[in-house]
């Protein structure tokens, strides 16, 4: 039951998102409509940084619902299951992917509203741009929420179960400021010389800056042509690659946690 219910919270999150964009827009396309989900609302500078924390909240309400959902089966299997099974890392790659299917999910029901308004209001065709670029948003998206709900729930199983989400949500508040004071240096052209080879750099690996689309890049032109506002040099690739080896090393970190932590013997079940 919960789990429809943040479906359909999601589905709701998606509608509140498009609909400021199919009233203020005549006509749309596939590929727009990707581009202003994948936190399209998000401008220049500081002022805009209420912008982007509005536009996070669906993805911090899923850490909330979801961010003790190993630790809180962990407690249930230290009694029931690792009593009689010690292979606690099938277990915990068992569980860290039923997050990720939820992730998944939570994600698509998000896109697919997006994508019943558009069809209800507009008559539009799609490219095969347009469909790779919506791709590369909701994968992004969906690795990130993945990445980071995970490493709520690795920080619970170490710490307690409030300090964990509270941790992942000040790094992210902070990644936030830290991104749109860095986005207010664009306001006057491409950052030069090697102070400013070194901040795109920051700007770039910075985990928040992957989620906004429209900053991207592409080799292919179509889809470059849809997105990459300060031409430069952002591909979608390396959003998907950064995201998925960030994963990577917070599933082999849980492993590690996993295997050595002991919440009966140590009370944190309390």
């Amino acid at each position: 039951m919960k789990n429809l219910g943040m479906l359909l919270l999601s589905s709701a999150f998606g509608l509140l998102s498009i609909l400021p964009f199919s009233a203020s827009q005549p006509d749309a396309s596939f590929g727009s409509m990707a581009v202003w989900m994948g936190f399209g609302n998000v401008g220049l500078g500081s002022a805009y940084l209420i912008d982007f924390l509005y536009a996070i909240v669906p993805m911090v309400v899923f850490q909330m619902v979801y961010g003790l959902y190993l630790y809180r089966h962990f407690c249930t299997a230290s009694v029931y299951y690792f009593s009689r099974c010690i292979k606690r890392k099938s277990w915990f790659l068992q569980e860290t992917g039923s997050l990720l299917l939820k992730s998944f999910l939570y994600e698509s029901a998000y896109w697919i509203a997006g994508l019943f308004v558009l069809a209800f209001k507009y008559p539009f065709s799609i490219t095969m741009a347009d469909v790779c670029l919506f791709l590369y948003a909701v994968t992004i998206n969906v690795l990130w929420l993945f990445a980071s709900t995970l490493a709520v729930n690795i920080l619970a199983l170490k710490t307690d179960s409030v300090a964990g989400f509270g941790i992942i949500f000040g790094l992210e508040v902070f990644f936030i400021v830290i991104y749109n004071f860095m986005e207010s240096l664009f306001l006057y052209g491409k950052p030069e010389g090697n102070a400013g080879k070194l901040l795109f750099i920051l700007w770039k690996w910075n985990p928040v800056s992957q989620l906004v689309v429209r900053w991207h890049s592409s080799m292919w032109k179509e889809i470059d042509a849809m997105v990459n506002d300060y031409q430069v040099n952002f591909d979608f690739n390396f959003s998907v690659l950064y995201l998925a080896i960030l994963s990577a090393i917070l599933i082999i970190l849980g492993i590690s946690v996993i295997s050595r932590v002991e919440l009966i013997s140590n009370g944190m079940e309390e």
